[in-house]
């Protein structure tokens, strides 16, 4: 997934047909724009418990290179959680 600037998106699309035919990989675009109201949807659904995040591995935030590294190497099968403190026992 890429953001930001305009010249960065470019250059991904312009580098899509090569990333196909190197890596076996297809890259398309996604243009979203926030929208308030289907924030509120999505919120909805998730406390209804009908939609639940897919998480496959949580590191600490010392292990965050740990995490970048297993990331990059595109098997998660989820989420990679970088935790900015310790969990708490029970809530």
């Amino acid at each position: 997934m890429v953001g930001g600037a305009l010249p960065r998106i470019l250059q991904t699309l312009l580098a899509a047909p090569l990333t196909a035919l190197l890596e076996k990989k297809r890259m398309a675009v996604l243009v979203h724009k926030p929208n308030h109201d289907d924030q509120l949807v999505w919120k909805a659904l998730i406390e209804a418990g009908q939609i639940t995040p897919v998480v496959d591995r949580k590191y600490s935030l010392e292990d965050a290179a740990q995490a970048l590294l297993y990331f990059g190497e595109g098997r998660a099968k989820g989420k990679v959680v970088v935790c900015m403190e310790p969990p708490m026992a029970s809530r």
